[in-house]
């Protein structure tokens, strides 16, 4: 009869991950193990794998290595220009109307105040 080795398993060593901080943005709260509640706003330390893959598009790195590879972060949001049109019932009057048609004044103006508006608009 063949006599049996013992054999060593094989050492895995896992790496440590460091903490990084943190920040959740957006609404609602979340669990981050079993008894640490997340808020909005609130910034923790954290390891990356702590957090549940659910909530990773909810919260963004403040310190630590960059993002994974194919991670974007959050878009911005695209310059709104406005328009001066004149006003449908009033000669010589104008309205400033964003992009949707939203009509932007309380009620028209003429061309030199119409143009102010509009570059303070564009400006905030």
């Amino acid at each position: 009869m063949a006599k049996l080795e013992r054999t060593k398993k094989p050492v895995v060593e896992e790496l440590e991950e460091e903490l990084e901080q943190w920040q959740k943005i957006e609404g609602g709260s979340f669990y981050l193990g079993k008894n640490r509640i997340i808020k909005p706003g609130e910034k923790f330390y954290a390891k990356e794998s702590d957090i549940p893959v659910g909530f990773r598009d909810v919260v963004i790195r403040l310190s630590g290595k960059a993002p994974a590879a194919g991670k974007t972060a959050k878009a911005i949001p695209p310059k709104i220009v406005y328009t001066v049109e004149p006003a449908p019932d009033e000669e010589g009057l104008f309205n400033i109307v964003d992009a949707l048609g939203k009509v932007m004044n309380e009620a028209p103006l003429d061309e030199d105040s119409a143009n102010e508006l509009k570059k303070q608009l564009e400006a905030s």
